[in-house]
């Protein structure tokens, strides 16, 4: 388990509910959203929270990186 540099552990809650949820989140600093298939950079970036949607549009994960 990686060290939450990035907060991620405060969106928990959100990992098994469809990706609209975070429309009603408010989410400041770097975000990023990530569907299979996307093209993902490799940088790691220790501030930045990753949210991983699944194919069914849910919230699959979410870290940081």
């Amino acid at each position: 388990q990686l060290e939450d540099t990035c907060g991620a552990q405060q969106f928990a809650d959100l990992i098994g509910q469809d990706a609209t949820a975070l429309e009603r989140v408010l989410l400041l600093g770097p975000v990023r959203v990530i569907r299979p298939g996307d093209a993902v950079t490799l940088d790691f970036r220790p501030d930045r929270v990753n949210f991983k949607i699944s194919d069914t549009e849910t919230i699959q994960a979410v870290d940081c990186g």
